[in-house]
This record gives structure tokens, C-alpha cells and sequence, in this order.
């Protein structure tokens, strides 16, 4: 989930300072896109691992005295005949916050330093398995310190120390790890997301997350290169990768190599770490301490006026449904007006497969996975049933949750399957997403509330980005229309009753409509003129502008709920939430909040249509789909105070407001 790099030049390395400085700066620059919550960096040299570590950026990092401290150590241990050897980490946030400068990375474990992308799954149960072991702060990182050290006091080789720690640890990881008496770096990987590039005649090697970055930074030797350079290459799950602090060399151990043996101890360095003489507020400008029984006492809603609400006698939609029109029969328009929604078929899939595979095993196609239900099966039926070789991707706009991150890493994890996170400016876009959240609450309008997500609409933008700069065939999405809502642009007085081919389709005067409707909206609350209006204007671009050059794979297949749940829980160990019986959204930190809204002044959620359109393909009866609409209603205290505690919401004041909303149903 993070990213990593490095870059180690032998002492008889012919690569002047100054372009090695550049080298690592174009690194740190390129890293960025995979966390902006902190960073950090370590050099190595003969006596000392010195790090630097920050609840910052990497831009802002590259700015201050101590990366300057860290950058002029290895400059000096290059100047005096040694090898200059730098790494780096870029973060985003999953366990333990960033505000704890032991979590941030590099992580310090006894005589271990680690550099982690990922997420250990079962990091808890290894830490419960070994009591005696001592835990200092929160993050996963942490406990893969502790089994390395475990496999060297157990009289283990480095390498197979670490071979034994990456079989313990669950789920999709990428590790660099240097003991202080040893006399290389090792790097490890599950799931492929670990790039190397060497010049053996420049005594030169790099490595970074993705192959992109490499390529960016590569070039910057040009004109110093020579015939006996390699490519970029990628380290293969379950292989490792050992770069030399000496010769600036690096080379894959075969499982051959990853023998017992007793650690090289005999020159210990120490290891030291530099601090912040004064450390700025970090995290959250916006602070406070919502209590879990006082949200659940405020969460207000009239279940049983709920239940008697005037119903479409055929699906579940109720009378405050934007525009909708029941007939004599008490049957809705979308009802009457609905066609069975034909599927391309498996066998089409699989023909479009065939064409796309690479014979040379090379990653094929893209994945765009969330941590949902249906994402995480997509990703599943590409890899085994399709055997085509993907790229899963996520793009976290700061409300992806972290048990959607965990299942993410279970899933490449287990599959091996190389996972791109493109991170936004997370604290940056919860900030947006406050502000507009507080400007809804002082005038509360349905048609307002996806203003809340627009910060997630790049991630359009970002595959199609991302397959350019990775050489891949197609993006496989996993959406079905059966989550098609229609009552979010119809608040906003868009009727968009007719049926359209994609998801999200919108007409052309409807997006015209809905562009006023929200300018409008923005003049009579001057409130929603803040920080965000240049990142929703970009999401409504990337949303229903931006050409979308993609495959869904519910247009070939058909929607199985009881099958999905079946693949993901059963094969792959799937998490599911403790507030909620269901799976459905359950990834997805915004859907609690908006939904509570839309049930207290609606009547409804978006299980109602999800049910609904199931009931209209003949998937679900309705008398099913109202009792599965009962229990998936149900409001979700857990995850509403994770929302407000996260975008620092008073969830009381906002529960306040949202239950005095005058209410669109009237009560029989």
C-alpha cells in the first residue's frame, strides 16, 4: 500500500554525487503517488544506519535539514572510497497512525531495519502466538521485525530467516530488510510489487515499487551507460532480491540459496535515528471525541412507519422515489418500463481472454479492485478462471477502510498478483469532504449528498493512466448495473428514468441539468465555495466526461451473490464487517453516513433499488428482498462514528440535524 525504493553504488562506481543526489530525489518524487501520509529515508554506510522519518510527504521531506543530514552522510561515505547506499519510504496510513513516529517506516525492530509495502493480515494472531515477544507500537510492520529476529536468534541465515518470516505472514507483502551486521540489503515480495535495474560496469542498482518509477529514473544515466546493462526487472513472488552495500551489485537468491547459516555479526553498526528538535501538530485539523452510545442513542428512525410506506407492488421502491409513478396495479414505471438485461456470456469473456493473454507469462490487463465484494471476486475469476495474468489496482481517496485494504492484500496476497495503490493527498481530500459534509448540515438538500464522494471519481482517470505507463491490455471493472441508483441525481431533479447501456450514463442535458442544479446550489450556500471545488469539478470531468475505455465483467457474466460470497469467504479467508450482516458496501467508508440520511428523510437506501432491480431480473422475490432490506437498513453505528471521527465531525451535532430533515414520506 506504500511505496518503496533504493539505490546502492559501489565505492569504484563512476556515477558522479551530484547525479546519484538526483537519482534519489527523483525516486523519493516518483514514490509519492503511493502515500502521502509520511516518509522517511535511511543510509548506510560502514558504522551507522541513520534514519529520518517524518508524519509528512515526501516533497515536503526532500525540503528539510535532516534529508539534507541523511543525503550529505551518504555523499561523504561515497566521497571517502565507500559505497553510497540510500533507501526510502513513502507511506500511506493502514495501521497505526502516522502521528506515532514508531510507526511510520523505516521501522526499527532490535538490529533489523525494514522498509514494508503492504499489509500483514494476521499480524494481531502472530503477535498473541508469541507473548513473550514485545510490541512497541502499532503498525504491521513491526511483527515481521520480530519473526526475523526470532529465525537469526534460531542460529538462521539472513535470507532464510526472512524466507521463513514471509511464509508466517500473511497476505500481499513487499519487504526490504537490512540487519546492522550484515553486508547486503534483502528484499522480498508475495506478490511481484518490487522492480529492480542494474549496471554492472557502473557498480549501480535501483529498486522501486513499480517498473514505472524505475523507467522515470533511469534515464538520468543516459550517456554514461554501456551494452552490459540490464532492463528493468521484476522480482517474482517468492523469490528475493539481495543487493550488495559493497560492490552495488544485485542478484535474485534461487530457493537453493536460502540455506541455514549463522548471520554475519562481526561489525555491527549502530543504528540512530534523527528527530525533530520541535515536531508540528500532525494529522487532523479538526478534532474530536465522538462516543459510541451517544451516536447510537441519537440514531433516530421510525422503523415501523418505514415498513408501512407505499410500496411498488412489484419491487420495493417507495412513494418518495424521485419521480416514480405507480399504475392502477400499484406498479412502478422502472417495473413496467424494464427489460431482462442481456449478457454477453462466459464464452465471449473467454474469446476476448484468448486475445488479450501474454505467452511470456507478463502481466495482461488491469484489475481495478476496492476491497468490495464483487471487485475482489473479479479479481479472482480474471486470475483462475480466465488465467490471465493481472495488475490489480486501487486508488484510495482516504475512505477506502482498513478492512477493505486487508482484504485487498489477502486477495493479491494469495493469488500473487502485483497490487498498484495510487494515493491521494488523503488528508487534503477528508478535509474537502468535511467541508462540504458541514456545508450539507447547515442546509440540508438531498440532491446535494454526492457531493461527500466526488473525491473518489479519479480513479477513472488513474487506470487509464495507469495502463498507459504499464504497457497493459484492457481494465476489467467489476461493477454491475444492479447497483444503478437513479434517486442520487434525481434529488437533484435529473429524471433519468429511461434505461442507459452504462452504469453511470448520463444524457447530455441531464449532466447540463445537474451542472446547474449544483451552481445554483452553491450560490444559495455560499458554504460549499471552499478548498474542494477544483477536485469535484475534476471528478465530474473524470465521472461523466472522460471517454471510459473498459470492460465490465457482470456485462458477460451473471450476478451471483451466494456464489461471490462463497469464492471470496470460503477461498480466500474474505473479512467481513462486525456492524452488518451484509457484504455489500461494506469496503466503503462513506456509505453508513448517506445512507442513514437518505433512510431518515427518504424512507429508503440503496439496498432498496439494489433489491429492487434484483427482484425486476427475476433474482430475488420481493417478499425475500423485504426481509434482506430490514436487516441491511439497519443503521451502522460502528462504521458512521469511523466516518466522523475520521473527517473530525462532531457525530452528534450531525445526527441532530440530519433527524430535524423534514421528511419526504407521509406517514399512513
Amino acid at each position: 500500500m506504500c511505496g518503496i525504493f533504493g539505490l546502492i553504488a559501489s565505492a569504484q562506481s563512476k556515477v558522479p554525487t551530484g547525479t546519484l543526489n538526483r537519482l534519489v530525489r527523483k525516486l523519493f518524487e516518483q514514490s509519492e503517488t503511493r502515500g502521502k501520509d509520511a516518509s522517511g529515508v535511511l543510509v548506510i554506510d560502514e558504522d551507522e544506519i541513520v534514519i529520518y522519518k517524518q508524519a509528512r510527504r515526501a516533497s515536503h521531506m526532500l525540503k528539510t535539514l535532516h534529508f539534507a543530514e541523511v543525503l550529505a552522510q551518504a555523499e561523504r561515505s561515497y566521497g571517502d572510497g565507500k559505497a553510497f547506499a540510500i533507501a526510502g519510504h513513502t507511506r500511506m496510513v493502514t495501521n497505526g497512525s502516522e502521528e506515532n513516529e514508531g510507526n511510520n517506516q523505516p521501522v526499527i525492530k532490535d538490529d533489523v531495519v525494514l522498509l514494508h509495502n503492504g499489509i500483514i493480515v494476521n499480524d494481531q494472531a502472530l503477535w498473541n502466538n508469541h507473548p513473550d515477544w514485545q510490541r512497541q507500537c502499532q503498525v504491521d510492520t513491526e511483527v515481521f521485525g520480530a519473526l526475523l529476529m526470532a529465525g537469526l536468534r534460531a542460529h538462521k541465515s539472513m535470507p532464510a530467516a526472512m524466507k521463513q518470516a514471509f511464509a508466517d505472514a500473511k497476505g500481499a507483502n513487499t519487504i526490504a530488510a537490512i540487519h546492522a551486521g550484515e553486508s547486503e540489503m534483502l528484499l522480498g515480495t508475495t506478490n511481484g510489487s518490487l522492480y529492480f535495474w542494474g549496471a554492472p560496469a557502473l557498480g549501480i542498482s535501483l529498486f522501486g515499487s513499480e517498473k514505472y518509477i524505475l523507467d522515470q529514473t533511469v534515464p538520468m544515466l543516459t550517456g554514461m551507460l554501456r551494452t552490459d546493462i540490464m532492463a528493468v526487472q521484476q522480482v517474482k513472488p517468492g523469490s528475493m532480491l539481495a543487493l550488495s552495500l559493497s560492490k552495488g551489485s544485485a542478484r535474485i537468491l534461487s530457493a537453493d540459496a536460502l540455506l541455514p547459516g549463522t548471520p554475519a555479526t562481526d561489525n555491527m553498526r549502530r543504528i540512530r535515528l534523527l528527530s525533530d528538535p520541535v515536531r508540528p501538530l500532525q494529522g487532523r485539523a479538526h478534532r474530536v471525541s465522538n462516543i459510541y452510545s451517544a451516536i447510537e442513542r441519537h440514531m433516530r428512525y421510525d422503523k415501523q412507519i418505514i415498513a408501512g410506506l407505499k410500496r411498488c407492488t412489484k419491487c420495493l421502491l417507495p412513494e418518495a422515489f424521485p419521480f416514480i409513478e405507480y399504475d392502477a396495479e400499484g406498479v412502478c414505471q422502472f417495473c413496467r418500463q424494464h427489460r431482462p438485461t442481456p449478457l454477453r456470456g462466459a464464452a465471449v469473456l473467454h474469446q476476448l481472454a484468448d486475445q488479450v493473454r501474454r505467452a511470456n507469462g507478463q502481466a495482461d490487463c488491469l484489475v481495478p479492485i476496492s476491497g468490495g465484494r464483487d471487485s475482489c471476486y473479479g479479481l479472482h475469476y480474471i486470475k483462475k478462471e480466465l488465467g490471465l495474468n493481472p495488475v490489480a489496482y486501487t486508488y484510495d481517496w482516504g475512505f477506502v477502510t482498513d478492512l477493505a485494504r486487508r482484504n485487498i492484500s489477502r486477495m493479491c496476497g494469495e493469488m500473487n498478483i502485483e497490487h498498484v495503490l495510487v494515493a491521494a493527498d488523503i488528508k487534503q481530500k477528508r478535509e474537502n469532504v468535511r467541508k462540504n459534509v458541514s456545508a450539507w448540515l447547515a442546509k440540508p438538500d438531498l440532491g446535494m449528498i454526492p457531493l461527500f464522494m466526488a473525491g473518489d471519481k479519479q480513479f477513472f482517470h488513474y487506470a487509464t493512466k495507469l495502463k498507459k505507463q504499464m504497457g497493459l491490455g484492457p481494465i476489467f471493472f467489476s461493477m454491475n448495473w444492479l447497483e444503478k441508483t437513479g434517486f442520487k441525481t434525481g434529488f437533484a431533479r435529473v429524471n433519468d428514468t429511461a434505461t442507459h447501456e452504462k452504469l453511470h450514463g448520463l444524457t447530455m442535458f441531464n449532466r447540463l441539468k445537474l451542472i446547474n442544479y449544483y451552481g445554483l446550489n452553491f450560490l444559495t450556500n455560499p458554504r460549499y465555495i471552499n478548498s474542494s471545488i477544483a477536485d469535484t469539478m475534476s471528478a465530474y470531468f473524470s465521472f461523466y466526461l472522460k471517454a471510459k475505455d473498459y470492460y465490465q465483467l457482470f456485462d458477460f457474466l451473471t450476478w451471483n451473490e451466494i456464489d461471490i460470497e462463497r469464492c471470496i469467504i470460503g477461498d480466500y479467508n474474505w473479512e467481513t464487517s462486525p456492524d452488518t450482516k451484509s457484504t455489500w458496501r461494506i469496503g466503503d467508508g462513506t456509505a453508513p453516513f448517506y445512507n442513514y440520511i437518505y433512510l431518515t428523510v427518504a424512507g429508503f437506501t440503496e439496498n432498496d433499488t439494489f433489491r429492487s432491480n434484483q427482484i425486476r431480473e427475476g433474482m430475488i422475490d420481493r417478499a425475500t428482498a423485504l426481509q434482506a432490506i430490514e436487516e441491511e437498513n439497519r443503521p451502522r453505528v460502528e462504521s458512521f462514528k469511523w466516518y466522523c471521527d475520521t473527517i473530525g465531525l462532531d457525530a452528534v451535532a450531525a445526527l441532530k440535524a440530519i433527524n430535524g430533515v423534514k421528511k419526504l414520506y407521509v406517514p399512513r
